[in-house]
């Protein structure tokens, strides 16, 4: 599973999980007080099939 972060500069890889329970941490350091963001998780399957999670948005607060 990997997970992806678009803070408006295009969607980045941020983190990467191969066993469950699949997560990934943002460090809110690293992003804008009151910016807001988009995360996705991404699965690819062995035939390279890619499936995208639903898009969350969230707003930096620290």
């Amino acid at each position: 599973m990997s997970f992806l972060i678009d803070n408006g500069t295009g969607w980045r890889r941020v983190a990467v999980d191969d066993s469950f329970p699949y997560r990934a941490f943002v460090d809110p350091n690293a992003l804008p007080t009151g910016s807001t963001s988009r995360i996705v998780a991404v699965s690819r399957f062995a035939d390279g099939t890619l499936v995208p999670s639903g898009i969350a948005t969230f707003t930096n607060t620290k």
